[in-house]
């Protein structure tokens, strides 16, 4: 779960500002549950990225897509986090 929201911190870190995208740029919880077409609340994207409640795949797979990521691109970051973290301990 603490993976997941990692993962998607590091996601929505990596979106960078440029000129085509600026008005369509999804920055903030808000925005996500907004380009998610209102399938999410802010709430329930609030909690996801601060792990106070386990997620569906449906719901994690909504807000990557409404970030504007591919899963794959998900999957490599998560991937990452759980590497580093197996070398951590």
């Amino acid at each position: 779960m603490r993976k997941v929201a990692i993962t998607l911190h590091k996601l929505l870190q990596r979106i960078n500002i440029s000129i085509e995208n600026k008005i369509d740029l999804v920055n903030s919880y808000r925005k996500i549950a907004i380009n998610a077409n209102f399938n999410l609340r802010k709430d329930k994207v609030t909690a996801a990225f601060s792990c106070k409640m386990k997620n569906t795949m449906t719901t994690i797979i909504t807000i990557v897509v409404s970030m504007g990521y591919t899963m794959k691109e998900f999957a490599g970051e998560y991937n990452q986090v759980f590497d580093f973290i197996s070398r951590a301990l």
